[in-house]
């Protein structure tokens, strides 16, 4: 098995959703992710927070470890990036009869949808609205 080039970088991606530090350091983090894209396991990235974090070694030893192909290293604590599902959206109450009004009059049985890309995604929603709505 090859052995990963770590890239390491400092502010390149915010802490818990905020905006990064150092965009220079972002725009490295984007090129290194495509990179990863196009050659899985070849690459890991790490983006720590301040110039000498507790417990580095340790940590990029865990991270090569798990497999995981970026990570932020936060207070010593290593943060993978995960895709969650949202809770349900609520209306409010006052809002709810407008918000049933709005949606009835744009609806897509009230007029043409447009439908960019062309790609295999767009198809296959194109079938969908058209068995759906007609």
């Amino acid at each position: 098995a090859r052995t990963p080039l770590v890239v390491l970088t400092r502010g390149a991606t915010g802490p818990l959703g905020a905006r990064p530090a150092d965009l220079g350091a972002a725009a490295v983090r984007g090129m290194v992710s495509a990179a990863q894209l196009e050659h899985p396991d070849r690459f890991v990235l790490l983006d720590i927070d301040g110039p000498d974090p507790d417990g580095l070694g340790g940590a990029l030893a865990d991270l090569l470890a798990t497999g995981e192909p970026r990570a932020a290293l936060r207070g010593g604590v290593l943060y993978a990036p995960r895709l969650v599902r949202p809770p349900a959206p609520t209306a409010p109450a006052s809002a709810s009869a407008e918000t049933a009004r709005s949606a009835a009059a744009f609806g897509p049985s009230e007029g043409t949808v447009l439908l960019s890309g062309g790609g295999a995604l767009a198809a296959v929603l194109a079938r969908h609205l058209v068995a759906a709505h007609g």
